[in-house]
């Protein structure tokens, strides 16, 4: 069997339709070619031909591109054309132009085939329209909105006259100045107070019977000391004197405990709490009596929620 005839390649022709010359090159893979080099307006592209294997490839800035099956180009009014198939109602051509760009071209001709969905030459625009309007709309659905019967919602309170928007019970605990020796006066609870709010340490204070809460300024008698219990908890101690206007002086014992006894014990430890220094106590008071040589005497202490 005769072996078919390659394409004849006309490497002149090219060479002048890209305006540039043909070099020799030569690849590992294809051997012997023609190399054409072209730069017009910034564009970098370049062609090489490999006649004895019949491929071709093209390289821009961003694409390389290798033809093969005999695809030599040649010239013709589009430009180098690569390929050029027309057979079987299928047409498809490949050509490079000498600015740079690539055309792809293809094609099916469907010819005399039927195409779906499309109406036949025997029918024109108004059997068309006479067919569509043929066909009946659907019936008009009742539009009549449905309502459903459910529950009326309670009506909402009325707001009674006596209470103002927004007016919340203060249940913030008073506070007595004491200056002199005087009865402090109970505080009386709020109504209406939240009983969920109050942590379990208030809760074990209030245990305790006539809870009276009041305010000392004196000054410390000596450095706090503070100890722990057989139960692991802290107990902080230390004397104040309380200067009265007739110029005499009451001493009290403050009793601080857990957080608070904790948190004097920092203090004394930074050197904040000494001897002489003047300071303020806000705590509960009680009493309790001991057996002295005069009798049964009430002993007062106090029991420190808050030191400054």
């Amino acid at each position: 069997m005769a072996e078919r005839a390659r394409p004849k390649f006309d490497n002149a022709a090219v060479a002048k339709a890209l305006g540039t010359e043909a070099f020799p090159v030569t690849d590992p893979a294809y051997g012997e070619g023609q190399h054409f080099q072209v730069r017009s307006n910034g564009t970098f592209l370049s062609l090489d031909t490999f006649p004895e294997r019949g491929v071709s490839r093209i390289t821009t800035k961003g694409a390389r591109i290798e033809l093969f099956g005999d695809m030599l180009p040649r010239v013709e009014d589009e430009g180098i054309v690569f390929l050029r198939k027309d057979s079987d109602h299928e047409h498809s051509s490949m050509a490079l132009h000498p600015d740079g760009g690539l055309t792809f071209g293809y094609q099916v001709d469907a010819g005399p085939v039927p195409v779906g969905g499309l109406p036949q030459d025997l029918e024109d625009t108004e059997q068309i329209i006479t067919r569509h309007e043929a066909v009946q709309a659907p019936a008009e659905q009742d539009e009549t909105p449905v309502t459903a019967q459910g529950a009326k919602p309670p009506e909402k309170p009325r707001q009674e006259p006596s209470r103002a928007l927004g007016a919340f019970p203060d249940v913030r605990p008073m506070i007595q100045q004491v200056q002199a020796e005087a009865t402090p006066e109970p505080v009386k609870p709020t109504e209406g107070a939240p009983q969920k709010e109050q942590g379990a340490k208030e809760e074990a204070e209030a245990s305790e019977a006539e809870r009276q809460r009041v305010k000392l300024v004196g000054r410390l008698g000596r450095t706090p000391t503070v100890r722990e219990t057989a139960n692991g908890k802290l107990v902080g101690k230390f004397p104040l004197a309380v200067h009265l206007d007739d110029g005499t002086t009451r001493w009290h014992n403050i009793l601080a405990f857990g957080e608070r006894a904790a948190a004097l014990k920092t203090r004394a430890e930074a050197g904040e709490l000494v001897k002489g220094n003047e300071i303020e106590v806000v705590g509960y008071l009680h009493e309790r009596e001991y057996q002295g040589k005069d009798g049964a005497r009430p002993k007062r202490r106090r029991r420190s929620t808050q030191l400054r």
